[in-house]
């Protein structure tokens, strides 16, 4: 009898540890749209925070990325930069395509800033597309302000801050020059803009921080 109620609650304790321990493909968390998957946030992370998903994702290969982008209970900021390491792994081997597509999913479902600045990187350069550069880029700005509050120091703000100041200068130049439709783009933008925000926020649980 007592064997039996031992059995009984290893097999329990077993079955919450399985429950309690979540994974999820990698073709789920490139439709995690705004985290339909429920994945863990943790809230307004700070700069060394931030710094320490950087430095758990350098120098890994493309297997060693998707491995740990499908561990059990993986964070959603952790998911975010995890999708933007594994575009640029791809688009280090010339695979541009799955680079793409990563870079796409990152921004759209996840609102990664690194990612949307990758975007209009991709329309500037390759593309030629003035317009979308200038659109990717606006979007990347607006969520960096919300993570780095216009910190200097902040990693984010660091690794971003000499490509985005370039990119912006020659876009506004391009824009007043006629070289796209600056007008409506920023009509375009002003509509969007509050609402991406809000959204970063209520994602990342930046509002519940402050409110705490």
């Amino acid at each position: 009898m007592r064997l039996m109620i031992s059995s009984m609650l290893l097999g329990a304790l077993l079955w919450v540890g399985c429950q309690s321990a979540h994974t999820h493909s990698l073709e789920a968390l490139l439709t995690n749209h705004y985290n339909q998957l429920d994945l863990p946030v943790k809230p307004a992370l700070d700069a060394e925070d931030f710094m320490a998903i950087y430095e758990s994702y350098q120098g890994l290969n493309q297997a060693e990325l998707e491995e740990k982008l499908t561990s059990s209970d993986l964070e959603f900021h952790a998911a975010s930069f995890g999708l933007y390491y594994l575009a640029n792994a791809h688009a280090k081997e010339d695979a541009l395509a799955p680079a793409l597509n990563y870079h796409l999913a990152a921004a759209n479902h996840y609102l990664n800033p690194l990612s949307f600045l990758k975007l209009a990187e991709r329309a500037f350069f390759a593309e030629k597309d003035y317009g979308q550069a200038y659109f990717y880029l606006r979007h990347a700005l607006e969520i960096l302000v919300e993570i780095t509050d216009n910190n200097r120091s902040h990693p984010l703000s660091r690794s971003t801050k000499e490509k985005a100041q370039f990119l912006l200068g020659e876009l506004e130049r391009m824009g007043d020059e006629g070289l796209f439709d600056k007008t409506t783009t920023i009509e375009q933008l002003r509509a969007i803009l509050p609402n991406l925000t809000q959204q970063y926020r209520t994602l990342y649980g930046l509002d519940e921080a402050a409110a705490s």
